[in-house]
């Protein structure tokens, strides 16, 4: 399977993109957490 440039270019926006949101998740639920246990 061959990938083009565009498509390459498409996998990493969205893996950049999901890294991005999941670290953003993460962090609200430590703090919501933190928030909790308090």
């Amino acid at each position: 399977m061959i990938i083009g440039k565009e498509n390459k270019k498409m996998l990493f926006f969205i893996k950049y993109f999901l890294e991005i949101s999941l670290s953003k998740i993460w962090k609200s639920v430590k703090d919501h957490n933190k928030k909790q246990a308090a």
